[in-house]
């Protein structure tokens, strides 16, 4: 009985998209079974309608030429029985008794990075495995000489009030004098010559008191699996809370990264103290400098 893998992606925002995807990767490796292209390239209408930089087409990002593609896999798609991916376990443990071609079908963001915290290496490796050329050849060329990433989001998201708490909405964003008071503190803990790289889909204007303090660059336009992989190489991040593209990048990378508070998000199985919280002014305590510290030792 054939059965494939389907990461359904959908239409969210990269970060997102990238959630049902790992989690096929993972019960491909783990149960040797093909998988069906992801389709990554698909028109959305809100961030044209809201002028935002990015309009999330996400063209020619990936290299699906290892998975199954065109008409082959849209006559299995056509010609088979679709399995829920939350029931993946118990299909497989099950398969004998089925007949005929199965689909499972990996879709949504929710739980997030929960399911493959312990599959982080295989999820990173291949992620880098199906980057394009054209994506590769970015990141060669790519000016990383900083050791701060600093992802301010904007777009869709509406800042927080300054001490203001975290809703738990995913358009929440962090207010500037939040992201200011975080990087003059881990300016402190650094040393005053610590270079920060700003990632942001801010317009012109929008972020400019961010962009004046000390040391601070801001990236170039880029792809956004481009941001993602530049703000992992960082030795230290400064997340947008609630944003599941820092999220990835911190996933990636492994470095000490701060949070809002109420957004911090253990990524790294064996080192949860590499996930940092401020307070509300987006300063750190002595428990914060201390895992900045030992995070810095160990990533």
């Amino acid at each position: 009985m054939p059965v494939y893998a389907y990461p359904d992606v959908g239409r969210a925002g990269l970060g997102n998209m990238l959630f049902p995807w790992a989690r096929a990767e993972v019960f491909a490796a783990r149960y040797g079974v093909p998988v069906l292209a992801p389709r990554w390239t698909q028109p959305k209408i809100g961030p044209l309608l809201r002028r935002e930089k990015d309009l999330r087409y996400y063209t020619g990002l990936f290299d699906n030429s290892g998975y199954i593609r065109g008409l082959r896999r849209a006559v299995i798609i056509a010609r088979s029985a679709r399995i829920p991916g939350e029931q993946a376990a118990t299909f497989m443990a099950d398969r004998a008794r089925h007949t005929g071609s199965h689909i499972v079908v990996f879709a949504g963001w929710q739980g997030w990075f929960d399911s493959f915290l312990d599959s982080r290496s295989l999820v990173v490796d291949r992620l880098r495995a199906i980057l394009s050329p054209r994506v590769r050849r970015l990141l060669e060329q790519a000016d990383q000489e900083f050791e701060v990433a600093v992802h301010v989001r904007r777009g869709d998201k509406v800042p927080l009030p300054f001490r203001g708490p975290f809703t738990g909405s995913s358009g929440d964003t962090m207010s500037d004098q939040w992201y200011i008071n975080v990087m003059r503190s881990v300016r402190e803990s650094l040393g005053p010559g610590t270079r920060f790289r700003v990632f942001s889909d801010a317009k012109p204007g929008q972020i400019d008191s961010i962009l004046a303090e000390p040391g601070v660059t801001r990236s170039p336009d880029n792809p956004s699996i481009v941001d993602i992989l530049l703000m992992s190489c960082a030795r230290v991040l400064i997340t947008s809370g609630g944003s599941s593209f820092s999220a990835w990048a911190s996933f990636i990378g492994g470095m000490p990264t701060i949070w809002y508070p109420g957004c911090g998000l253990p990524l790294i199985e064996a080192h949860p103290e590499l996930s940092i919280e401020t307070d509300l002014e987006g300063r750190m305590d002595e428990k914060a400098v201390s895992q900045l510290d030992r995070g810095m030792q160990t990533s």
